[in-house]
């Protein structure tokens, strides 16, 4: 069916459409605007006009009315205040009273004209107070302060937060489903929705976020697994004998430490010398709970012990023996220090990054799924924790009749939650203290992962080694070096030495990027074979 056409509007219906117009000076009621509303479509149809504005001086108000009958309110004040032509809503959903008293709150600072960017420092800035009164964690902290770097990074600078919509909210997300990782996106998202129910302050109360569903990332791109990635004890050994070549103490022991122990890489970095129960003849490392508003330094909040075995032994007074050396006034609290800076306890980058290194290749097993949470970049620092749990449980099993009492075992020596047991029942459960869950029977534990580990150790030091993640990649190096030298030997047997000076610089029949550049990649160098070969 076709569609019915608006006929023209007649001088004569111009002429009074034009005459009400310019009667309304400032449209100073509801009544008034729909007057200008009703005129300007019919001004607008005759003159082909997208849009005229009206102003109110007395309070400050820009009226926009397009010839679709929209109607915005923007705020009309000198330039050098920093706000004029900011949105403050639209007609008929604000009321012109509304609209007046926004712009009037506007300069006398009630509602601040805030850009994302500005109200998103604000967020960071409340968020650092609250690691200040023990509210977050520093840890969580730093977290925070990165996904707000990347949250920046999908809005204009001078965008500003009353001004944003639900529509321009819903093209952010999807921008960030595009372009990030699954996890990484689910985070973000989380990260968006906390950030504006945060700025509802600068909103007016609207937190524009809220209206999208929940799960609108969660239920398009896939849900992130944990990885099915495990070492063995073959690899480990190799581990920690590629760890001896390690440029300093530090970086050796904090690995060693953390094979030995099972704990979590920032548990190592952050250890201090005041929770060992002696510095000359240490038996027991604890962990504080929490107390208060002070954060415990375990996952679990809980106060944890690690009876100490002879391997952790010998690693601490290394330590301890280093650290009595370089601080004689023992002006030091950390344990494992960086070497960089040794007043700084030592960096859980680094210990994940030499995780990386000293790691055999190939020393991963299991099946790997594209979307796992850990392991697409080669070895990682939980993989030591799966195998210091795994080698615990199996080396239990042969003392206990019931697995389920060597699972127990296992998970007190990690800190783990009970089998079957919610994170929160952590809090009800205190049957070690109650029954005397002996320390000498997680120290036995520990003894016995570590006997297993160094005869894995005394084993693999008199076979062939396998490359480490460090010497796997030089030698890939070297191996790539190897063909670009023969590939750029084959241009200039091919086009001389003059005639390879200009090529090199030149850019290939159909692409933007210099020869020299496609030298660079494998997809390059083929590009350049086809070329000279055709």
């Amino acid at each position: 069916m076709p569609k019915h056409k608006v006929s023209k509007p007649t001088a004569a219906e111009y002429q009074n459409a034009r005459a009400s117009w310019s009667s309304i000076k400032a449209p100073d009621s509801m009544h008034n605007i729909g007057k200008c509303v009703a005129a300007f479509k019919v001004i607008a149809s005759y003159t082909d006009t997208a849009r005229d504005s009206k102003y109110d001086k007395a309070n400050n108000l820009r009226i926009v009315f397009s010839r679709t009958g929209t109607v915005t309110y923007y705020s009309q004040y000198p330039a050098k205040l920093g706000l004029k032509g900011i949105k403050l809503g639209t007609y008929p959903e604000m009321h012109y009273d509304t609209a007046c008293k926004k712009a009037k709150d506007l300069a006398e600072g009630h509602i601040q004209a805030h850009t994302v960017h500005q109200a998103l420092d604000l967020y960071q800035a409340y968020q650092k107070l609250r690691v200040q009164n023990n509210a977050l964690k520093p840890r969580s902290f730093v977290t925070y302060c990165c996904r707000i770097k990347k949250l920046k990074t999908y809005f204009e600078p001078k965008e500003r937060i009353t001004e944003l919509r639900v529509k321009r909210v819903y093209e952010i997300v999807d921008k960030i489903i595009e372009n990030e990782t699954n996890t990484y996106a689910i985070e973000l998202f989380a990260a968006l929705r906390r950030f504006t129910r945060f700025a509802v302050k600068f909103t007016d109360g609207v937190n524009t976020a809220a209206t999208l569903p929940q799960d609108y990332v969660s239920a398009i791109v896939s849900k992130p697994m944990p990885t099915e990635l495990y070492m063995l004890v073959d690899d480990v050994a190799e581990l920690w004998i590629n760890a001896n070549a390690a440029r300093s103490l530090h970086q050796k022991n904090a690995l060693h430490f953390m094979i030995l122990s099972g704990l979590r890489p920032h548990n190592v970095c952050e250890m201090r010398l005041e929770w060992l129960d002696s510095l000359t003849a240490p038996t027991r490392l604890t962990f504080p709970g929490a107390r208060g508003k002070e954060f415990g330094h375990m996952k679990s909040g809980r106060e944890f012990t690690i009876p100490l075995t002879t391997g952790m032994k010998e690693i601490l007074l290394e330590q301890i023996n280093w650290i009595k050396n370089a601080f004689p006034d023992g002006d030091c609290k950390y344990v494992f220090l960086k070497p960089s800076n040794p007043n700084e306890h030592f960096s859980t980058s680094t210990l994940n990054s030499n995780m990386k290194l000293f790691s055999p290749v190939n020393c991963l097993h299991g099946e790997f799924h594209e979307n796992t949470v850990k392991g697409s970049a080669g070895p990682f620092c939980t993989a030591l924790r799966k195998f210091v749990k795994s080698n615990m449980n199996g080396l239990l099993h042969e003392f206990f009749a019931n697995n389920k009492e060597a699972r127990l075992i296992s998970s007190r020596a990690l800190d783990h939650a009970p089998e079957n047991d919610e994170m929160s029942l952590m809090r009800y459960d205190f049957s070690d203290k109650m029954f005397d869950f002996s320390p000498e029977v997680l120290k036995h534990a520990f003894q016995m992962h570590e006997n297993w580990v160094m005869k894995a150790i005394k084993i693999a030091s008199k076979r062939p080694r396998k490359l480490t993640g460090e010497e796997a990649k030089k030698e890939e190096n070297k191996q790539e070096n190897a063909v670009k030298t023969a590939l750029r030997a084959k241009i200039k047997q091919a086009l001389g030495k003059t005639g390879y000076s200009a090529f090199i610089n030149s850019k290939l029949p159909g692409t933007n990027t210099t020869v020299r550049e496609h030298m660079l990649v494998k997809s390059g160098r083929d590009l350049i074979e086809q070329y000279l070969a055709a």
